[in-house]
């Protein structure tokens, strides 16, 4: 099957990268919120390991805007207030928003 369209089946279960995680609930609101309100199309914002190499980054993976993931690293979003995060979150949607990849 033609992985575009294993990709767009509801009945397969989406993959997500490896070893990540998901955001507090409250965190994933307020992100998909920022989201909507940029006209950003990502499926979804996840944590990486990133404390033990002391790497504070976050980047997006995925060409297709509704399979687009954007990861933050856990050192990141330790260091940072729930402010700061916004912005780095904002920032990162707005290369999603621009098809920067």
């Amino acid at each position: 099957m033609n992985p575009l369209a294993q990709a767009s089946n509801p009945k397969r279960p989406r993959r997500r990268p490896s070893g990540t995680r998901p955001f507090e609930f409250a965190e994933s609101l307020r992100f998909a919120s920022l989201a909507a309100s940029l006209g950003a199309k990502v499926g979804e914002i996840r944590l990486y390991a990133g404390r033990d190499q002391h790497s504070a980054n976050a980047f997006q993976i995925g060409l297709i805007p509704r399979l687009r993931y954007m990861l933050v690293s856990d050192y990141f979003a330790d260091h940072l207030s729930e402010p700061e995060l916004d912005v780095v979150v904002a920032h990162e949607l707005g290369h999603a928003r621009g098809n920067h990849l």
